[in-house]
């Protein structure tokens, strides 16, 4: 393939990082147009606002088959039926994946059942959500749809190889370097965090307790480096979004928050919902 000039990757990619109760879910559902929420049966949209519900519909997935299907169904369907597509939350799915693969696994060889996983199977599991993220970013790409993941924060170390470098708060995700890894696959790492005064906040700058990073100017004033602009008061996807626009960010509609222009020919299929 030639050299060619530079191009956008056309679509958000966001990996939101918080702990239990912070609101992840509740941001994710303030994303503008119409969304999907992929999650476990052990994570729940209840807290997206009554005035997003309308907008946004979920996929419950309890085992490796569904997920592919929900791939599938973003692969045919995703870009004309979607603006942002959410996986809900990471860090409570892959405990689903593996125990699916469990049940496989002592389905085929019953004896395994006495001894337990072992680390082989952890990185079957480990290499299949990696896989699939990657191929939902790439699927993201060009403008498809927009692309979010939430996680719970653990203290891992950014550089696995590293055993000197100080553990921070990264996304809880099972498996030596599969933290770094997914957020490779991201142009946005944002930890959510309080103020001193209790208020909901998004941090987009490493620093000595957490990892964070951002790939657009997004939230910064030109040619400052400074921690305080790397930050959002009372988060909302469409705050991060106007931010992005005026940085220069992806490419599209969306960017600038509002709904990508849809085509006028009707789609027939449709996310189901999970039981």
């Amino acid at each position: 393939m030639p050299a060619r000039a530079l191009t956008s990757s056309g679509s958000i990619k966001i990996f939101v990082v918080a702990k239990s109760g912070w609101g992840k879910t509740r941001f994710a559902g303030t994303s503008p147009g119409r969304g999907l929420f992929i999650r476990p049966p052990v994570d729940y949209t209840d807290s997206i606002n009554l005035e997003d519900r309308s907008r946004h519909k979920e996929w419950v997935v309890t085992d490796w088959t569904q997920m592919e299907e929900v791939q599938e169904h973003l692969r045919h369907e995703g870009k004309e039926l979607y603006d942002w597509v959410w996986f809900d939350s990471i860090s409570a799915y892959q405990d689903i994946g593996l125990d699916d693969l469990w049940d496989v696994i002592i389905t085929e060889k019953p004896h395994r059942k006495r001894y337990g996983m072992d680390k082989g199977d952890y990185w079957i599991n480990m290499q299949r959500l990696g896989r699939w993220v990657r191929d939902i970013a790439a699927l993201s790409d060009s403008g498809a749809f927009n692309f979010g993941i939430t996680a719970w924060p653990a203290e891992l170390s950014p550089s696995p190889e590293d055993d000197e470098q100080p553990q921070k708060l990264m996304p809880w995700v099972q498996g030596k370097n599969m933290a770094m890894k997914m957020c490779g696959y991201c142009n946005i790492v944002a930890f959510g965090d309080f103020t001193e005064k209790g208020t909901r906040k998004l941090l987009f700058m490493e620093d000595e307790r957490l990892y964070a990073k951002t790939q657009f100017d997004a939230t910064t004033v030109p040619g400052s480096f400074k921690a305080a602009n790397y930050k959002i008061i009372n988060p909302t996807m469409p705050k991060l979004i106007e931010m992005i626009a005026k940085s220069g960010g992806p490419d599209g509609s969306t960017s600038n928050g509002r709904p990508r222009r849809r085509s006028t020919k009707r789609r027939t299929t449709t996310a189901r919902k999970g039981a």
